[in-house]
């Protein structure tokens, strides 16, 4: 054989090594980016009905507290609740197959069982029941979402990310319950123009730990479009919480305004948590993968 044919022959084997090695690649990067998104979608699963039950329970609050108008609105909610948990299941049926689950079937049983109890038990609750049965389910649904994130997503996301992630599943859900649980406190104040001494320390609290987590959020992650408006929105809550809700010469908030404040505001955290879900994808991706995240303007 000829050196030049020789020479040809290494050049085509060396082409088909490097071929096959970029097509592994790309499969693999294929793989690991469907695994990524398919479990953004289960995270979506678990922040959408958070954001369901936080506004039941805001709701729940108004009407508990005396406003009539929020009935309908509140059996609506329920029922938008109620067709979230087929999708909770399937997801858990999935955790299921894994060896280290983050919930179980019957954890979800559980949950749907702890639901049905608050339904039925409503109409007997007092404004502060209300809250503390709505926020059980809630805190549970932010522990598995903030386990599924570590478990499920961090393995799959480049350290760059791991910030847009620990918001997406963690840091900013705490935030949006934080305000939630001032939206419905609040909406009890609001209702009946009075607001106790227990109520008013509670609401003291709530806003100094809405802004120490979103302080928190804004300095672990590079910063998105989302951020700045949804900063400007939870510290303008906290000031008018301060200002018209709780000094000495009464409460100058109505209800509906206040309920439609206080949603604006946990509307856009909850976007910059779905910006932050679509940042995890990496840059040459994010046409292709922009609505893994779905639904930015469910109302919470």
């Amino acid at each position: 054989m000829s050196n030049i044919a020789l020479l040809a022959l290494q050049i085509g084997v060396l082409v088909l090594f490097v071929s096959c090695c970029l097509a592994y690649r790309w499969r693999v990067v294929h793989e690991q980016d469907e695994q990524l998104a398919a479990h953004l979608l289960g995270a979506q699963t678990l922040l959408q009905l958070v954001m369901c039950i936080q506004q039941h329970r805001g709701m729940a609050s108004a009407w508990l507290g005396g406003d009539e108008r929020f009935e309908r609105r509140l059996e609506e909610k329920a029922a938008e609740v109620v067709a979230k948990f087929p999708a909770l299941r399937r997801l858990a049926r999935r955790e299921a197959q894994r060896q280290m689950p983050c919930f179980t079937l019957n954890d979800v049983a559980l949950l749907m069982h702890a639901w049905q109890e608050v339904r039925e038990a409503l109409p007997g609750c007092s404004v502060e029941q209300s809250l503390a049965r709505h926020s059980y389910l809630i805190t549970q649904l932010l522990s598995w979402l903030a386990d599924y994130g570590e478990i499920r997503l961090v393995p799959h996301v480049a350290p760059r990310c791991l910030g847009a992630l620990r918001n997406h599943v963690a840091r900013l859900p705490a935030l949006a319950e934080c305000l939630g649980q001032m939206r419905a406190l609040g909406m009890g104040i609001v209702v009946r123009k009075r607001c106790s001494a227990v109520a008013r320390v509670r609401m003291m609290y709530l806003a100094g730990r809405a802004e120490m987590l979103l302080r928190q959020a804004r300095q672990g992650a590079p910063a998105l479009p989302a951020t700045v408006d949804a900063e400007k929105e939870v510290l303008f809550l906290t000031r008018l919480v301060r200002t018209r809700m709780l000094q000495a010469d009464g409460i100058t908030v109505e209800t509906l305004d206040y309920y439609t404040t206080a949603t604006a505001v946990i509307d856009q955290v909850f976007a910059w948590a779905v910006a932050s879900g679509e940042a995890v994808i990496s840059p040459e991706k994010d046409g292709e993968h922009t609505h893994v995240i779905a639904d930015r303007t469910a109302s919470v």
